[in-house]
């Protein structure tokens, strides 16, 4: 998945809240132990619905052009949505 966007004149709707609790069902549903996303530095509403949804900063930051061409200065969330329970 590349990105999770609603349309400004959706915010605080409700829908954003769907589809994140949809992609973390799935990554649970999948056997994933984690979840990791990044998120604009300056993209404060995005941080605050993240760390809302229980994302945790964990204090790695990038540089990245991948997406649009241009430098984007990027930090990482992750949240665990899942515990081992093997003894591997």
């Amino acid at each position: 998945m590349i990105a999770i966007n609603v349309l400004p004149s959706e915010w605080s709707k409700g829908y954003g809240k769907e589809l994140c609790d949809a992609v973390l069902v799935h990554a649970r549903l999948s056997g994933w132990q984690a979840v990791t996303l990044w998120v604009l530095h300056g993209n404060g509403r995005a941080r605050t619905f993240y760390e809302k949804s229980g994302f945790v900063a964990d204090g790695a930051e990038r540089q990245d052009a991948k997406l649009i061409g241009v430098p984007l200065h990027e930090v990482r969330y992750r949240k665990v949505i899942g515990s081992r329970t093997d003894n591997n």
